[in-house]
């Protein structure tokens, strides 16, 4: 799954990937995302800047933690 945002992340310039394992191991990220997406709320996310999409020239950081703002 790719996210990308409005906001320009620097390092993760073209925004974050999350692998179908990873939905697996922490089963939120993905519900949270989908909440996020159909409600406009905000959002913030945590995620490693080393660990790139092999899958693509651009700079897509590996999602980790995703959280929703009140």
């Amino acid at each position: 799954i790719i996210v990308q945002t409005n906001t320009e992340i620097p390092g993760c310039e073209a925004g974050f990937w999350v692998e179908s394992s990873d939905s697996l191991q922490n089963k939120k990220i993905i519900s949270l995302l989908l909440s996020a997406f159909h409600t406009e709320t905000t959002v913030y996310f945590a995620a490693y800047d080393h660990q790139r999409w092999v899958g693509s020239s651009a700079h897509y950081c590996k999602l980790h933690t995703v959280g929703i703002e009140k």
